[in-house]
């Protein structure tokens, strides 16, 4: 039996029922997933019509040799062979994944991260008692019952497609452009300059799509289906605790989206600036942080946690590894579960 229901209140994308002989909390979260296209798989053909469209050649008669020849050019010739080579795996000349599909795949990333409940072992507790919470996600196109629309990307062929989503109103005023808000699909040859690369290749590297997200380990499924997660929890983030807490990911990081480092790991020119009244003004020295009482963190090591809201450092200042991600443990903090079904206008005692 369920004891009470109620529709959207303090945002128009989000009902909950409660269930308190079941102990269950079902919330239905309203998205908008828009299909913003695919990169990396374009082709352009040159043709060589006039002597001036070439600047390095200069004929000697009247005939131009190279008039009329086609020049065909495609995104995945920019992967170096020796990539290929190593990888041995052909570079993605037709999307792989629909529109439909990465929708599926970002709508049951929001259940499996924002859930806490025995599937996944973890709960929420709600004066005093322990309740397991559901998550059902769908997409609404309706704009008066969702959340704004992003797009999701398919990315392949060449450089890592950062994902994004400022959740604030300034930002949802703007025409959405796909630029500063998008959910990335990144497969196939992918490239990254952040990547540590033990294999020598410059940064790139071949993602699978085997969906390992019960292994607690990446490809461009379960990378995806997280990033979703993320991304889309900035928009309950925002409207629970504000923008600043969202975009700085309840403190771990810097307005610049930077991870902050952790006290141990703070440089003296750091510490320096942090008690010279203009330095947080001066971002070359210290990056703006509005959010000073909350530090930086490392990974946290099993069993513990990992927020899926957070930034995280893996390594210190002498770049000796500490921990690292692992989505077996990652969820939805359950103050951010809380916070999520506090904006139906329910009364939560803690």
């Amino acid at each position: 039996m369920i004891d009470f229901a109620t529709e959207y209140s303090q945002v128009n994308w989000t009902d909950v029922k409660i269930d308190r002989k079941a102990k269950r909390i079902d919330v239905t979260l309203r998205v908008n997933l828009t299909d913003g296209g695919a990169k990396g798989l374009d082709c352009n053909t040159y043709t060589t019509e006039k002597e001036e469209s070439y600047e390095t050649f200069t004929p000697t008669n009247s005939q131009d040799p190279f008039a009329g020849i086609k020049i065909t050019q495609c995104d995945w010739d920019k992967i170096p062979a020796k990539v290929i080579s190593t990888y041995k795996m052909t570079p993605i000349k037709i999307r792989t994944k629909t529109f439909e599909e990465l929708k599926t795949y970002a709508l049951k990333g929001l259940e499996h991260y924002w859930g806490r409940n025995s599937n996944r072992g973890k709960n929420a507790i709600i004066d005093g008692v322990v309740y397991e919470v559901f998550v059902n996600a769908i997409n609404e196109t309706d704009k008066n019952k969702s959340m704004d629309d992003i797009p999701l990307v398919y990315h392949t062929n060449g450089d890592w497609g950062r994902s994004g989503n400022p959740a604030s109103p300034i930002f949802n005023a703007i025409p959405d452009t796909g630029i500063v808000q998008q959910i990335s699909y990144n497969t196939g040859h992918i490239h990254r300059d952040w990547y540590i690369d033990p294999l020598g290749l410059d940064g790139w590297r071949y993602q699978t799509e085997i969906d390992s997200i019960g292994l607690g380990i990446y490809d461009a499924i379960s990378e995806f289906k997280e990033t979703a997660a993320h991304e889309i929890g900035h928009e309950i983030l925002q409207a629970y605790h504000g923008a600043i807490f969202s975009w700085q990911h309840k403190g771990s990081s810097y307005l610049n989206q930077e991870t902050k480092p952790t006290e141990a790991d703070k440089s003296t020119l750091n510490k320096i600036a942090e008690h010279i009244p203009l330095a947080p003004y001066i971002s070359v020295i210290k990056p703006v942080d509005s959010m000073p009482a909350s530090k930086g963190e490392y990974y946290p090591k099993a069993p513990n946690e990992i927020d899926l809201m957070k930034y995280y450092n893996s390594h210190d200042k002498d770049d000796k590894f500490i921990a690292g991600s692992d989505l077996s443990r990652t969820f939805a903090a359950e103050n951010d579960v809380l916070g999520l079904i506090w904006l139906t206008k329910l009364k939560i005692k803690q």
